[in-house]
């Protein structure tokens, strides 16, 4: 589809950041993104997650009691009750997103969890009940009929041991009965190594078991971006490095927005420019995790993840109230289908003068925002220009604008 020739000069006060979807080219040459879903009882369905087409693997979290004698408990948030079997409802979701090639594990653990061992006995007896509760058996299952595809480990409270024993009963148990593969993921803290998950020790990571590594960059300010880029390469280095071999892919950790009540929040333009051209280029370089991806500008982060950008255009009012960017979401090349993200910013105004500004972006967006009659803050616009059909969702966060005042004509 191509695009028609247009000149805008737009003087509009405000911030909304405007995802424009066309058809995509391919994205061979992507990471995967892997996103946590379940404690917050307002980021939506697993359906939500897995239709949009961006996400190669699922966490649900979390299994946030098990060992210690223990019964183990999942708590996810206010999606639903597991005790009363309202969970049960997820399982037609997670089958959605499994056929389409999205792998769903179970995490353990959590911020906030009651978790750990005391023995060995006590590890291999969880992996026992996961396995008849989330995976091949046939015990009480929270999640109704389906069938997970592994587990991760995000563990937090100090307690390590024993994990090693976890993830090989479970492993052997699904082996046994001829269960398709278990795949394993960890999320540790991005100071190497980790407290937790080591791999110093005899921790988890060092058993070898781990296909995927979320090292969480935030919440730690010796190596997330608070502490600078550079800080953030070097311990992405130890980690690529660190891992003994076969080597798991490694995901950088991000929050997906400055909303999440987390610290550490990287934005957009430093992700895009700075960290990923990097990252890819150092090894065992799996894709992005993002904690919270339904919440705000996650969206964004999409399509900044799986590719290295080269703003195609920008235009700025010199007064700096707007600035709309241009960014292809390939770096294959543009044909005549291809997917451009547009990102708009400009301060609060009323909605009908958003209107009829967001109308010179494009004769394709029409009868834009159904909203109050009130100043608007900040929201994110999906549209798909082919059908024209459109989503209000939450709030994003403003972008970096760039300092010079262009007129864009395409």
């Amino acid at each position: 589809m191509g695009m028609e020739k247009n000149v805008f000069s737009v003087q509009i006060l405000g911030y909304v950041i405007i995802l424009l979807l066309v058809s995509a080219v391919n994205r061979t040459s992507a990471g995967q993104i892997a996103g946590y879903w379940g404690q917050d009882g307002n980021e939506g369905s697993l359906d939500s997650l897995c239709n949009s087409g961006n996400y190669g693997i699922i966490l649900i979290s979390f299994l946030s009691q098990f060992g210690s004698g223990q019964a183990p408990v999942l708590n996810l948030a206010g999606h639903c009750d597991p005790p009363s079997g309202t969970c049960t409802v997820f399982a037609s979701q997670i089958k959605n997103c499994q056929n389409k090639g999205i792998k769903v594990l179970l995490s353990l653990g959590g911020a906030s969890g009651n978790y750990g061992f005391n023995s060995a006995d006590e590890a291999r007896t969880l992996a026992q009940q996961i396995w008849d509760s989330y995976l091949g058996g046939n015990g009480n299952r929270p999640l109704g009929d389906a069938r997970l595809d592994g587990i991760d480990l995000d563990l937090e409270n100090g307690r390590s041991a024993f994990y090693a024993d976890l993830g090989g009963r479970l492993r052997e148990i699904a082996q046994n009965n001829k269960y398709k593969r278990v795949y394993f993921s960890a999320a540790p803290q991005c100071p190497f190594p980790d407290n937790s998950l080591g791999p110093q020790g005899g921790k988890f990571l060092s058993a070898k078991l781990a296909d995927f590594v979320f090292v969480q960059f935030y919440n730690n300010p010796g190596c997330d971006i608070r502490g600078g880029t550079e800080g953030v390469i070097s311990a992405w280095r130890q980690w690529t490095s660190g891992l003994p071999d076969p080597k798991p892919q490694v995901f950088m950790g991000l929050l997906a927005s400055s909303n999440t009540g987390d610290q550490g929040f990287m934005d957009s333009g430093t992700l895009k420019n700075s960290i990923l051209p990097r990252i890819k280029s150092i090894g065992n370089y799996g894709g992005v995790m993002l904690w919270k991806p339904a919440s705000n500008n996650g969206r964004i982060y999409y399509n900044l993840i799986s590719v290295g950008y080269t703003e195609l255009a920008t235009i700025e009012i010199q007064d700096r109230s707007l600035a709309i960017h241009f960014l292809p979401v390939t770096s294959e090349g543009l044909g005549t289908d291809f997917e451009v993200v547009v990102i708009v910013s400009f301060r609060s105004f009323p909605r009908w003068r958003l209107l009829g500004s967001i109308a010179l972006l494009t004769s394709a967006i029409r009868g834009l925002l159904d909203r109050a009659d009130q100043p608007l803050k900040l929201l994110t616009v999906v549209a798909w220009l082919k059908t024209c059909k459109l989503g209000v969702h939450e709030p994003a966060d403003s972008v970096v604008m760039s300092s010079s005042w262009n007129r864009l004509t395409f």
